[in-house]
């Protein structure tokens, strides 16, 4: 079903970009998620496992006349997933998160949609505005779910510094955190921002290394970007990454791969060793990389196509 690319930015006005890559995905997918398929036929050994269930295959708890069991299937495709109960049935479907109506000023038709409520005398007037928003704009956006790793250290201060107000509602912005400074999530309008690091408590590096102990038959969507048997055995694991070294934009122009002094890391107080520098190498021979830029983004591409796999197979219950 998910034919995308992954898609990878590194020009200027990163957070603009990715705010607005993000409203496109968002609407991309309310409208595959609006699509009612009705469940197709279940063939004879499903029906058997079906009747033969006597637990819910998501909570394992027993059925019961108060949580019977059901059919669970994929709206999307119509795909019969399996059997759960009518509890769990209910909390696998796709949730929509409705924005907060608002009101248009009749006095500034080029200025802001406002925020409070409209006064009594202008109510009427702006009631079909507000139907016809919520009929065109809101039926269908659904609540997205976005997972970066070790987010809650990272990436999420420039989320949050960077946020548009495209995304927000009065009183959208909701945050669970750890403490003052660590969030585990973040709710911005109909987008929650997930640290997948609070359900998989390891390094990517580790959980990669944890899924291909199984073979590579779980990295899916890496051999989705990747069918090239050769460049798909290069990206199997964690790309290595000179962070510090990378100061701007002017290094993207680089057109060797940086010493291996260069992939010393204060965070840590360690660097890589000379195994580890000969594999970068190799990647950057492989894939035939001109310049810094294209490391870098073929870095950022791979990491997240890894934590997409890893997260789909150790955690497909969190969402």
């Amino acid at each position: 079903m998910n034919r995308e690319k992954a898609y990878t930015y590194s020009s200027p006005d990163v957070m603009e970009n990715f705010y607005e890559h993000i409203g496109k995905e968002h609407h991309l997918i309310s409208e595959i998620l609006t699509q009612q398929e009705p469940m197709t036929h279940l063939i004879d050994q499903q029906q058997l496992d079906f009747e033969a269930a006597t637990a819910c295959g998501t909570c394992r708890e027993e059925f019961s006349g108060a949580n019977w069991k059901v059919r669970h299937h994929c709206h999307v495709t119509g795909e019969f997933l399996g059997p759960t109960c009518n509890s769990c049935n209910l909390q696998l479907k796709p949730k929509k998160k409705f924005k907060k109506a608002r009101y248009y000023d009749n006095e500034n038709p080029m200025g802001e949609w406002e925020w409070t409520a409209p006064p009594k005398s202008q109510f009427e007037a702006n009631c079909r505005k507000t139907t016809d928003f919520v009929n065109d704009e809101m039926k269908d956006e659904y609540f997205l779910p976005i997972i970066c790793h070790n987010m809650s250290r990272y990436d999420i201060h420039l989320i949050l510094k960077h946020m548009e107000k495209a995304f927000l509602n009065e009183g959208e912005v909701k945050v669970i955190a750890a403490n003052i400074e660590t969030f585990i999530a973040v709710d911005i309008g109909q987008l929650r921002f997930m640290d997948s690091l609070r359900f998989l408590s390891a390094s990517l590096d580790a959980l990669v290394n944890n899924l291909k102990k199984n073979g590579t038959k779980n990295f899916v969507h890496t051999k989705r970007h990747y069918p090239n048997k050769e460049l798909f055995e290069h990206v199997t694991r964690k790309g290595l990454y000179p962070y510090e070294h990378m100061q701007s934009i002017t290094n993207f122009g680089e057109t060797v791969l940086p010493l291996i002094d260069a992939f010393f890391t204060k965070l840590y107080e360690s660097g890589i060793s000379n195994e580890e520098y000969d594999r970068a190498q190799t990647i950057w021979n492989a894939f035939n990389i001109q310049n810094m830029r294209q490391y870098h983004d073929l870095y950022l591409s791979t990491d997240t196509i890894l934590l997409a796999d890893v997260f789909e197979i150790f955690s497909p219950g969190v969402l």
